[in-house]
């Protein structure tokens, strides 16, 4: 009884231990500006991030004041703006078949800022 409660006290740790070393290397908050320029090539406007964190158990990402900017020509405020945007994903199809299904996805205090330029285009028409 004594062997089986320190197996299982050395398995506990070992799993707690490559939690906190997983969590340190994936540590999103560190790669925050080569995710906002990753999201600003794909989106073709300027992003701009917080904090930016990470769990497990939910899997869920989140980052606070985000902003995406207007296109080039359009000014210089905000496109759309939040204090917080929070992703929780889904396990089974990212270990599955490596796609990204949202179980919710959930934005504090939007701020969405449309205008229509000299030629009648609207900002997000790109």
């Amino acid at each position: 009884m004594k062997k089986l409660l320190l197996a299982l006290l050395a398995v506990a740790l070992s799993l707690g231990a490559a939690a906190v070393g997983l969590r340190l290397w994936l540590d999103p908050d560190r790669q925050r500006e080569r995710i906002a320029a990753m999201l600003g090539d794909a989106l073709g406007r300027e992003v701009e991030l917080g904090p930016l964190s990470l769990t497990f158990l939910p899997l869920a990402f989140s980052a606070e004041r985000i902003a995406i900017g207007e296109r080039a020509g359009q000014g210089d405020s905000a496109f759309l703006s939040a204090d917080a945007l929070r992703l929780r994903l889904a396990w089974a199809p990212l270990l599955r078949a490596r796609t990204l299904n949202f179980e919710s996805i959930e934005i504090d205090a939007p701020r969405l800022r449309l205008a229509r330029d000299a030629r009648g285009n609207w900002n997000f028409d790109d």
